[in-house]
């Protein structure tokens, strides 16, 4: 079971913050720390508004974009960090060029999925020759099939682009259609739920990678996504429960033969009889 600690927009442009909430990911068991890349003069129009979840304070996307980018030594730091403790460190990229910028500091890279219909990103992606994944939120089947032919990802990623994702919009049978439509790739499922239950029940359904939002600590109430981040110890808690849990879903036939002649009525009407 291999999870990634999606660190997002949680270090609301503070490069300490980052580095802080990587450290915990990390000490906390995470197999992957995942960070966005991206600059808002390429990303969003500079009239663009603010969606509905995001924090007070800004007038535009723009405004709240830029004022979340990073410079590229806190990249080249949590890069350090993933390397020493052997995880991965996985860049989410938002241009061409800056694809290329992140195949400097990652060692695998995710296509977010509002980006899954940009063909030249994909390409770009492809082309540093690092392992990729595919998030899928909004997208068709169609949509979904024409960008795993032009990424050709490792990894293909269920996810309900809301944010956060209600119980009834998770959607997770599609992680068996994923699987049945692409069965020589790995399915995985990023989650905006709150909670873990996600996670546990996508396991059930065949996901094997899974990727959650992650905050380090109770007290940062103000990060962008807050309420559908894990905790440490939520954090823990999953890498715990998902092995057991894909157990419990492994098809199994025969393990309880041994109690047919201890616990089934034989002729004399009686167990064991």
């Amino acid at each position: 079971m291999y999870v990634i600690a999606e660190i997002g927009t949680n270090h609301n442009g503070d490069p300490a913050s980052a580095i802080e909430i990587a450290a915990s990911a990390i000490k906390n068991g995470a197999d992957a720390v995942k960070m966005q890349l991206f600059e808002a003069d390429t990303l969003v129009a500079k009239t663009a508004p603010v969606v509905a979840h995001a924090p007070p304070g800004h007038a535009t996307q723009w405004e709240r974009m830029k004022s979340l980018e990073l410079p590229a030594s806190t990249y080249a730091r949590i890069a350090k960090m993933c390397t020493k403790a052997k995880i991965d460190f996985v860049i989410s990229p938002f241009s061409v060029d800056l694809a290329s910028v992140a195949s400097n500091y990652a060692t695998k890279l995710k296509v977010a999925s509002g980006e899954l219909t940009n063909t030249k990103l994909l390409k770009a992606c492809r082309d540093t020759g690092l392992p990729c994944f595919l998030s899928t939120g909004m997208a068709s089947l169609e949509e979904i099939t024409e960008a795993v032919y032009t990424l050709d990802p490792t990894v293909i990623m269920h996810c309900a682009s809301l944010y956060p994702t209600m119980p009834w919009q998770a959607n997770l049978r599609r992680i068996e259609t994923l699987e049945f439509c692409f069965p020589n790739r790995t399915i995985g499922y990023s989650d905006h739920t709150v909670g873990i239950e996600a996670c546990l029940a996508a396991a059930v359904l065949g996901a094997k990678v899974f990727e959650v939002h992650y905050r380090s600590n109770e007290q940062m109430q103000d990060c962008a996504d807050a309420l559908l981040s894990l905790w440490p110890k939520d954090l823990r808690k999953l890498k715990a429960k998902l092995p057991k849990v894909r157990d419990m879903a492994k098809r199994v036939q025969g393990e309880d033969a041994c109690m047919k002649k201890v616990l089934r009525r034989g002729p004399s009407g009686l167990r064991g009889g």
